[in-house]
Formats: C-alpha cells, structure tokens, sequence
C-alpha cells in the first residue's frame, strides 16, 4: 500500500490512473458513501477534484480542478472513478441514487 502523502502528488496520480487502465476489468467498485474525505476523484466531463467532506446522501463537497480550481457541491452521478488509499475504484451507484439521477433529468434535462 502506498502512503497516503505519497499517493496524493500529481505524478503518483498520473501513474495510478495510467496503470488501472491497462487492466479495467481488475477495478473494485466503490460505494458513494464509502469515498472518504482526500479521496481523488474522475468526473466524467475529465475534470478531477479531491473530496473535502465525508458527506452522505448526492452531493459531495470536492476542491475540482477543471477550467478554474474551485471548491464547491458536486453530484455523485458526476463522478466516475476514485482513488482512495492508493487503490483505483469505478463507482457502484446504489438503486436510490438512480433513482434520484433520473428525478433530476426530468427536471433539468
């Protein structure tokens, strides 16, 4: 297992996200509740963040590095891997989550 202060620097996320896409069908599943606070996040739109808060429910607070750095909520549906203790999980979104993703297309689109 990698330390923690050594597998939050950029290049030792770089090379953790490299190597877990060699290998996909390897990946363990994560629970949206179970990411916990300095998790590095995926959001599906290619930005990647780090959670600031163990939150449970949709919204997660997360410092995102995107077109600008910023902290702010997130929804769960956005985030589409994580790297937490040195390990690379894809999310395993529960029935109620879904529920509440389609809730929100509805009426947002």
């Amino acid at each position: 297992m990698i330390a923690y202060k050594d597998w939050k620097s950029k290049e030792k996320i770089i090379e953790i996200y490299e190597n877990s896409h060699r290998d996909k069908e390897a990946w363990k599943t994560i629970r949206p509740n179970d990411i916990k606070e300095g998790a590095v996040i995926y959001q599906y739109n290619g930005w990647y963040g780090e959670i600031l808060g163990n939150e449970k429910g949709i919204r997660r607070l997360a410092n995102i590095h995107g077109d600008f750095t910023e902290a702010g909520s997130i929804f769960v549906w956005d985030i589409a891997t994580c790297i937490q203790d040195g390990e690379m999980y894809t999310i395993e979104m529960p029935p109620k989550y879904k529920k509440q993703y389609e809730q929100y297309l509805e009426m947002y689109g």
